[in-house]
């Protein structure tokens, strides 16, 4: 018998205009190679905050301006864009992935930390930056 789970508003996933909630995912692949979950890469409504914050309305509170400045319609948009054809993935040491996409000298950032309730690498912040200093890489896409 199939349970209904019944989710709080933040937890509820965001989709794209054409109906898509997996934005991307973490292969079995890449998550043998960085040992880390595989699963699908989510962006939920979430909540806005400066500590705690996450989701959608966390990044919309704080960059909507400037990634719609960057040609990009929506948050769901930008973080489709980046997680859907990442070029790079970096851990921290809290766990968080950071999912890089370079593109029009930027280098796209996407943070994402595992959700256990859900299975998902849920989204908790995504941003634009000039440079990609300091990050460890775990894994870099290699070929075409």
């Amino acid at each position: 018998m199939n349970k209904l789970l019944l989710l709080r508003n933040e937890k509820r996933t965001v989709y794209t205009s054409s109906g898509q909630g997996d934005l991307g995912v973490v292969t079995a692949e890449i998550s043998a190679l960085i040992d880390k979950n595989e699963g699908p890469i989510k962006l939920l409504n979430g909540v806005e905050g400066a500590k705690g914050g996450f989701g959608a309305a966390h990044i919309e509170a704080r960059r909507l301006k400037h990634l719609t400045g960057l040609g990009y319609h929506s948050v769901v948009a930008y973080v489709h864009f980046v997680v859907s054809n990442y070029d790079r993935i970096a851990a921290q040491d809290d766990g968080r992935l950071i999912f890089l996409r370079e593109h029009n000298n930027y280098h796209h950032r996407v943070i994402a930390q595992w959700d256990p309730e859900l299975a998902i690498w849920s989204v908790t912040t995504a941003l634009p930056t000039t440079s990609a200093r300091n990050l460890d890489i775990v894994w870099t896409r290699t070929g075409g």
